[in-house]
């Protein structure tokens, strides 16, 4: 992965507010940086970006299996019991 600076788009607050979106500039951090992009290679997309987003995805429907298996877990996860026959 390679860091690649960049020059910031002009107007780009200006932009964002014409699609209903508001810059907090009160934070002392930017919110949307546009100073740099990054380059990755395939292998690193393939290898360190996706395969990780799919382990984590699958985790997530294994909660989901795991949820709808046992009433203990709705409980842990807070959700109202009326719900749980949805």
């Amino acid at each position: 992965m390679h860091r690649i600076p960049v020059t910031r788009r002009p107007g780009l607050e200006e932009t964002a507010r014409e699609h209903g979106y508001e810059f907090r500039a009160d934070v002392g951090v930017p919110y949307w940086d546009e100073t740099a992009y990054y380059r990755f290679t395939l292998r690193q997309i393939e290898g360190d970006l996706e395969r990780p987003a799919e382990e984590i995805e699958a985790m997530c429907f294994q909660l989901l299996d795991q949820s709808l298996a046992d009433e203990r877990v709705y409980q842990r996860l807070c959700i109202p019991e009326a719900y749980w026959d949805y």
